[in-house]
């Protein structure tokens, strides 16, 4: 089955012609119903055939009003179904294991809270219908109240579409998908294909008119069929306790001039742009480096530490959780709490501990306790799970995620925090250097230095976005965390995205000389840039990014993190291509924290 949610269903088919037609031009999902009282009603033996029919890749969606999940499960086999779509009104009990990707129909009243605060945790996506008649009536949902719901769930937008009201439709509710059924018929159970295919064509057509940096900026819960809220039930009164918090403060101007203070005065914004003569002469590059690492703690993770530390106190939190790869997060968040005087655990994998022993010590000094997992990895995939297992344990706290995924609101929200990155040095470079640059480059590690960078320019579309995840010793070698060129879409730590898995869905081993880029997803911010081709994904190896940290140092007396040496090292190494470009690096941080690591490798006392 297609991954993600399909965007343009054709339901209600009760002939094979019909679903070979919709395929062959584009259909992502084909629907057929089971309900006795549809005048589109097939036979089992009907609905095989159809499914059949169609190719792998599509969505081959059984819709029933049945409310047993055994026997919708042995129907959906026996048709060769891959998807279940819900039209009844029964309840969610027993439908959480159900083996198949769940649609539900969501009837747009004031009443589909109710319906979503049920459904949500066991639906792929909600299917918005009329709230006054069974589906497939062909009557038009209210817009205003769909867009709201799709909004806060991921949706398919049905009842009363057709080819010339669908690009209307999708402008006015921004839905994942569209769904039509009766509006496409020529008579009852029968499409009028070229109805089909005009229908088809104009939704697709309308869906890629969206603007890149309207998709990109979208306060969640999705970035197209990126992200969501995959979390504990137990959960989910914390993240829309959170969810609401932010919202409020980012319509507060207290809290943003109360932010903005702290990160002048306190953090050092805004940070230098630094063009790079020495370097850009030998490479042959005109390089600007944005200079992150100058940042008080020495990385960008002090922006979003910042905005999320005064959010709980403004929730009323004294407690914070926090994760560490780096250290730089943990870091950035004990220093907040040392300032703002939040109680403050940190959870830090044992390998990451050892090679980032530094950033260990600040910590501790710094009065936040460091727990050390020795599980797993024992690198960053760890540390997050034991503090989101300790957040489950401890709801009156706040867990301060720090890069731009997990469950919503956080993408979204750790990204608002950073994007004064991508703001600073657009500003920046159209004063110092003229206009914007040809290419933007950043480390992408769970990638939210790389999507603050990014939305300062997302909506130029002349100017290359390249995010660098780390190569390791080479992406054939297996060791290495490079989720687009190793990778296939999968949930983890609560969002949907790309990430590394066996065919099993364990997660599989990653391996970086950077600790903050040893992770095993990407945010699902950067999911959508890459499926929207707005931004390419490439890696740089360990070797690569070991030249760039010496040659920066040599070159600009600047000793980069290992994690930023990657985004170095990739315009390095491809410096014959980037020839007469100008080109912007993120400088996410400074490598003190790395030396014993790099003097290691230099000097052969480690491999």
């Amino acid at each position: 089955m297609a991954k993600g949610i399909p965007s343009v269903k054709v339901c209600g088919l009760t002939r094979v012609e019909d679903a070979l037609h919709a395929v062959e031009h584009g259909a992502d999902a084909i629907g057929v119903v089971t309900v006795e009282a549809s005048p589109r009603c097939a036979t089992p033996e009907l609905a095989r055939s159809i499914f059949e029919s169609a190719p792998d890749h599509v969505w081959k969606v059984l819709v029933t009003t049945d409310s047993d999940p055994q026997r919708v499960a042995q129907a959906a086999s026996q048709c060769g179904a891959t998807a279940v779509q819900l039209c009844g009104n029964h309840s969610a009990s027993g439908w959480s294991d159900f083996a198949l990707p769940l649609l539900r129909r969501l009837p747009v009243s004031e009443e589909a809270q109710a319906v979503i605060k049920e459904w949500q945790p066991m639906v792929l996506a909600f299917v918005l219908d009329s709230a006054h008649t069974a589906g497939g009536s062909g009557v038009t949902v209210d817009f205003n109240l769909a867009a709201k719901l799709a909004q806060q769930v991921p949706c398919l937008l049905a009842g009363g579409l057709d080819e010339g009201n669908v690009a209307a439709a999708i402008d006015a509710v921004h839905p994942l998908g569209v769904d039509a059924s009766s509006r496409l018929e020529a008579t009852p159970r029968q499409k009028d294909q070229a109805r089909v295919h005009q229908f088809i064509h104009n939704a697709k057509q309308q869906m890629s008119k969206a603007t890149t940096a309207q998709a990109i900026t979208s306060v969640g819960p999705y970035f197209g069929e990126f992200g969501g809220c995959f979390a504990p039930e137990t959960l989910m009164a914390s993240l829309l306790e959170l969810e609401q918090a932010w919202r409020s403060a980012m319509a507060d101007p207290g809290f943003r001039n109360e932010l903005d203070g702290y990160l002048k005065n306190y953090a050092g914004r805004s940070t230098p742009l630094t063009f790079a003569q020495r370097l850009s002469e030998e490479i042959g590059v005109e390089v600007w480096l944005k200079r992150e690492d100058l940042l008080h703690t020495g990385a960008h993770k002090l922006n979003n530490a910042l905005g999320q530390a005064l959010l709980a106190k403004r929730m009323g939190k004294k407690r914070i959780l926090a994760e560490t790869g780096a250290g730089q997060h943990g870091v950035a968040t004990a220093t907040v709490c040392a300032l703002l005087g939040l109680e403050c655990v940190i959870y830090m994998g044992a390998v990451d501990a050892a090679r980032q022993r530094p950033n260990l010590q600040r910590m501790e000094l710094l009065g936040a306790r460091v727990e050390v997992v020795e599980h797993g990895q024992r690198t960053l995939k760890d540390a997050i799970n034991e503090a989101m297992r300790a957040w489950v344990a401890d709801p009156d706290a706040h867990y301060l995620l720090g890069s731009a995924l997990g469950p919503h609101p956080f993408p979204a929200l750790v990204a608002g925090f950073q994007q004064v990155i991508g703001e600073e040095a657009r500003e920046q470079f159209e004063q110092q250097a003229g206009g914007v640059p040809d290419t933007v480059v950043a480390c992408v590690g769970g990638g939210s230095n790389a999507i603050g960078m990014f939305r300062g320019f997302v909506d130029s579309n002349g100017v290359d976005l390249v995010g660098v995840e780390a190569g390791g010793t080479g992406v054939k070698s297996g060791e290495h965390a490079a989720r687009f060129q190793g990778g296939i879409p999968g949930v983890l730590h609560g969002c949907f995205t790309w990430l590394l898995q066996d065919e099993d869905g364990q997660i599989r081993h990653t391996h970086s000389v950077s600790a903050g880029l040893d992770y095993a997803a990407v945010g699902p911010e950067h999911a959508q840039l890459e499926a929207l081709q707005r931004a390419r994904y490439v890696d740089a190896t360990d070797d690569q990014a070991l030249d760039a940290f010496q040659r920066l140092a040599r070159l600009e007396g600047i000793l980069p993190a290992l994690e930023s040496s990657h985004a170095v090292g990739w315009v390095i190494a491809n410096r014959e291509d980037l020839q007469g470009q100008r080109v912007l690096v993120n400088l996410s941080g400074r490598g003190d924290k790395d030396m014993e690591t790099v003097m290691g490798i230099l000097s052969g006392d480690q491999a």
